[in-house]
């Protein structure tokens, strides 16, 4: 694709109608209020009701109310919700996303990995370890948002610094996080492995002055 070539995405739907719809339709058993939706797609609430308004009248989104609140989700007849969901995911970047929010916390995070095998990426799922020593109530957020904008089930570990060497590839949990698969967003497979403690000697390397009577 070239460069100057506009996302397939946007130039069909425009971003606030093409957010809303993957929320919907990544989520069709959910319901969102108004202000909800709006602190989702992170933009403002005049556009995000006339998007929703265009919606509603072509039959895609269901509007009820719930006391003094209007509550809007996917329609149970919306008409090609199976192949408007095909389109969207084929052009929702999850991996990209991903990456934007682990960095926007590099400050906060020491390693992020992400099993990047197929098994592990066609049903939806993503495996996810983070280290860090305290993991901000943003980031969280963040996480949880781009579930619901993008559809993927994340499955994380959050370890601290002191407690991932050693632990990582002793157990089938952590196996992946050394596999060829396995993505490094921040840091590097080195920061996983054990720590040798200073001064030992490697098994099956011997000394080879111990028996010179040289004193070193």
């Amino acid at each position: 694709m070239s460069k100057d070539r506009r996302p397939v995405d946007e130039a069909l739907f425009g971003r606030i109608r093409r957010e809303l719809l993957s929320v919907f339709l990544f989520n069709p058993s959910t319901s969102f209020y108004l202000l909800e939706l709006v602190s989702l797609l992170r933009t403002g609430r005049g556009g995000v009701q006339r998007e929703l308004g265009n919606l509603v009248s072509a039959g895609l989104v269901s509007r009820r109310r719930e006391g003094v609140r209007v509550l809007f989700s996917l329609a149970e007849d919306c008409p090609a919700a199976g192949e408007l969901e095909a389109l969207l995911r084929a052009v929702t970047d999850t991996g990209a996303a991903l990456e934007v929010v682990l960095r926007d916390h590099r400050r906060s995070i020491q390693v992020a990995v992400v099993d990047g095998s197929a098994a592990e990426t066609r049903h939806g799922k993503t495996r996810l370890m983070i280290v860090a020593e305290d993991v901000p109530d943003s980031l969280q957020e963040d996480l949880e948002r781009l579930e619901i904008m993008t559809g993927t089930s994340l499955e994380t570990v959050l370890m601290k610094p002191e407690s991932v060497k050693g632990i990582t590839g002793s157990i089938p949990e952590t196996d992946w996080v050394l596999a060829p698969a396995a993505v490094y967003i921040l840091g590097s497979p080195e920061d996983m492995m054990p720590t040798e403690p200073a001064g030992k000697e490697l098994d099956g390397e011997p000394d080879l002055f111990s028996g010179l009577g040289l004193d070193w």
